[in-house]
């Protein structure tokens, strides 16, 4: 970890060793809600599946240094085929998940030990259009605090509902 300190309200290092930022997508979940045969992180989504868009995403922030998916043990297969002729070294292989999605996260967390990053950001594969904004401004939050998070504005409509009947918006 790096040491911290603070002048004038800017963050300054003590150590001369840049930040290491790795990002964690998390795409061992089946998708079973959907009703598809393959988990919705591998579907077709404008010419490539949600897990390679959302690497792809990561890839273009600035700062990011490592990537690593986190998959379900049975989709080597599908995992390759995602990121094939993806040639970033960036881009970890891939660790496997648990059988919940905490224990998944945090067999991420675990592959990066021998890595050390500075700081982890966590994303769900199934959410490949995250901004790259929103990353950065998570990035710059860690600058100051253990733990951030990305929060977004409804844009969807949300119904309150009593017996199967729309009730308020």
């Amino acid at each position: 970890m790096s040491e911290r300190g603070q002048t004038g309200g800017e963050v300054t290092y003590l150590n001369a060793r840049p930040i290491r930022t790795a990002a964690i997508i998390v795409a061992a979940g089946r998708g079973r809600r959907l009703g598809t045969e393959l988990p919705k992180q591998y579907l077709p989504l404008g010419g490539a599946c949600a897990l390679r868009r959302s690497i792809e995403q990561f890839l273009a922030v600035p700062g990011i240094d490592l990537i690593r998916a986190v998959i379900h043990p049975g989709d080597q297969d599908l995992y390759d085929a995602a990121v094939k002729n993806l040639s970033d070294r960036r881009v970890l292989p891939p660790a496997f998940g648990g059988p919940t999605r905490a224990a998944t996260t945090l067999n991420g967390l675990l592959s990066l030990a021998d890595d050390a990053p500075d700081r982890v950001l966590i994303h769900d594969a199934a959410r490949p259009f995250v901004p790259t904004e929103v990353i950065l401004r998570v990035m710059q939050a860690l600058d100051e605090a253990d733990g951030a998070f990305a929060g977004l504005p409804i844009v969807d409509a949300v119904w309150r509902t009593s017996n199967n009947a729309a009730q308020s918006s």
